[in-house]
């Protein structure tokens, strides 16, 4: 779903977007009390995250749809009509939190579990700007949760169709769930889990739900006829599996040296 001819304001997609980002940012902080750092260097990582998370998720959503963005340049820079892709947004501010621990010689990996509370509880807010902007929807649907779209908002080949999955909901609702997740394990495993291991719980969990929602989803970005959302997806989710387990190993041999 591209993001011109909305039919909402702008105002109240700019107004969830912010709240999401408030309500992540007071968990954040919450966790940084917790853990016992320094709330002033919270604060600080948080200017620079949301400006590179937002230059990421812009920039993502303007590759997955360059063939509209390349006749219409102007639209670029209309954030306000929505179009933000997460893996960008992640992927930005992860860096901008590398960048700015290593320039501080700070640990990356405490302030990246620190971060990790409140991205999906904020994901999980943000989604319902995607409601009011009608971007988010999947293929057609006879189902009691099934969303009107408007036609306007419709892509081409639905044009005579009304209803449809409610995709920002279904991500919503797991973006939740990874958030309760994430939650009790940090509390409840604190003592055994390694520094860096919140955020690569969060990073799978999400990927996992991100890959199954991929298939109700009609327009998608796509890499070698494969989604590639998909794609992204399942070699992260390898990934991690493959940093946790060569870590694990690796603090388990130093362990036993000892």
């Amino acid at each position: 779903m591209t993001d011109v001819n909305n039919l909402f304001s702008p105002s109240i997609y700019g107004l969830i977007i912010a709240l999401a980002i408030l309500i992540g940012l007071w968990v954040c902080f919450l966790e940084t009390k917790r853990k016992k750092q320094d709330v002033k260097v919270l604060f600080d990582v948080a200017f620079w995250v949301l400006i590179s998370g937002l230059v990421g998720a812009r920039f993502y959503h303007v590759v997955h749809q360059w063939s509209f963005y390349q006749e219409n340049p102007g639209f670029i820079f209309h954030l306000w009509n929505g179009g933000l892709g997460i893996y960008g947004a992640i992927f930005g501010g992860l860096l901008a939190i590398w960048i700015y621990t290593r320039f501080k010689k700070l640990d990356f990996l405490i302030w990246s579990d620190i971060a990790v509370l409140g991205l999906p509880l904020g994901q999980a807010i943000g989604r319902w700007a995607n409601f009011f902007n009608q971007e988010l929807y999947g293929y057609p649907t006879n189902l009691a949760w099934a969303i009107y779209i408007e036609p306007i908002n419709r892509l081409p080949q639905f044009k005579n169709i009304s209803y449809f999955h409610p995709l920002f909901l279904y991500e919503s609702f797991w973006n939740l769930a990874v958030f309760l997740i994430i939650f009790f394990a940090g509390r409840r495993l604190d003592k055994r889990l390694l520094k860096g291991e919140l955020f690569i719980l969060y990073i799978s969990l999400y990927s996992l739900g991100r890959f199954f929602i991929e298939f109700l989803k009609p327009d998608v970005w796509r890499l070698a006829a494969l989604p590639a959302a998909q794609l992204i997806a399942v070699f992260i989710i390898v990934l991690c599996l493959i940093i946790t387990a060569v870590r694990r190993c690796w603090f388990k041999q130093v362990n036993v040296k000892i």
